[in-house]
């Protein structure tokens, strides 16, 4: 290549490259540790998300070596002749590498999530609907990779023109994959709705679960995104027109792994939760006291003495006169003094006992 520094393309795909890894470590690790958390085995859903995660490694790996040596993202004329045959070439075997590990990595995650749905939910007809689902998909997985490893006779003219051969059209066959992935992505997403919109929740928690469940809508918007990518890309300078879709192709299932790791790793949430709010309370005020400073007290530390209205002690002399009177007695007491005409209060009170009950009167 005739330039030493890095397109702004290539640095876009760099970061996303990245970005994909990122989001897909983040999403099987969340994983892990939820069934982690609830003990639970792992079961074939965690398996296929697992190798899928993997697939999308494999596929970063290879497509920042296409950054770094074979000069994707850069434009045609930017690149010696040369140099340009020998990069559209390593380009085209790689880029043949990248769909078949697209295709299976994508229709992986499907299979898992359909598989979480038998796991899930009890229902009879959604289990028959699931298997016929699983099925198809090993059908469609199958049937695209065959078809990718003959769409051009001989194998090697798909990324090697120079040589002779012949190739099925391959803008159609991209267009035709990539509707019927659009078709299988929704049915995976469209799946447990309406077993999710008659639960017995309220609306909003409704809602909420049918969002969770419908975050595949915005995977099968990047696959349509994709789709219209490599059918009006420009195949005469393939390091250019290959970035695009290649950034969509790497990111696509890397959020797919996320879609459908988000459902298992609530657990993983409410642990996080819990702990932001337990350190908020810690650092919240314990001072014991009134108005919003007392409250914010009393909710940090539900143990604290309460601030009870204090009475002040005053000094009062009693004089005790009991009447022998039946079930009743008679109680003086004098403030200030003895004798009213001091100006102390007098306070006679008569407690009358019945059965059960007492009953005071003051007078």
């Amino acid at each position: 290549m005739t330039h030493s520094s890095r397109t702004p393309l290539q640095n876009a795909q760099i970061a996303v490259y990245f970005c994909g890894l990122i989001i897909g470590t983040f999403a099987i690790s969340g994983r892990i540790w939820a069934r982690h958390i609830t003990r639970k085995r792992w079961q074939a859903n965690d398996y296929l998300m697992v190798l899928s995660y993997m697939l999308v490694v494999v596929m970063a790996c290879i497509s920042l070596e296409m950054v770094f040596n074979s000069g994707l993202g850069a434009h045609r004329s930017e690149i010696e002749p040369h140099d340009y045959y020998l990069a559209a070439r390593s380009i085209g075997l790689n880029s043949t590498v990248v769909s078949i590990l697209m295709i299976s990595s994508t229709n992986l995650i499907k299979m898992s999530i359909t598989e979480f749905y038998m796991q899930l939910f009890p229902q009879l007809w959604l289990h028959r609907l699931c298997r016929i689902h699983l099925v198809a998909l090993s059908a469609f997985t199958v049937a695209e990779i065959i078809a990718v490893l003959t769409l051009c006779t001989p194998f090697e003219h798909y990324w090697d023109r120079s040589t002779p051969g012949t190739c099925n059209d391959i803008i159609s066959f991209w267009l035709t994959v990539g509707i019927l992935a659009v078709f299988f992505g929704l049915t995976c997403v469209l799946l447990p709705m309406p077993i999710v919109w008659n639960l017995k929740l309220s609306r909003r928690k409704r809602a909420r679960l049918m969002v969770l469940f419908g975050l595949g809508f915005c995977i099968c918007g990047l696959t349509a995104i994709r789709t219209w990518v490599y059918k009006v890309m420009d195949y005469t300078d393939l390091t250019w027109g290959f970035a695009h879709g290649n950034m969509i192709t790497i990111i696509e299932p890397a959020l797919g792994i996320l879609a459908g790791c988000i459902p298992i790793m609530a657990p993983c949430f409410t642990i996080l939760s819990s702990r932001v709010q337990t350190s908020t309370k810690t650092s919240a005020p314990t001072r014991p006291g009134t108005g919003k400073g007392g409250d914010n007290a009393r909710k940090s530390n539900p143990f604290l003495r309460l601030q009870d209205q204090v009475y002040p002690l005053t000094d009062v002399k009693c004089t005790h006169n009991e009447r022998s009177t039946s079930g009743s007695s008679t109680e003086a007491l004098t403030e200030g003094g003895s004798g009213g005409a001091m100006g102390g209060i007098r306070v006679q009170r008569e407690i009358v006992v019945n059965a059960g009950y007492g009953e005071e009167r003051e007078r």
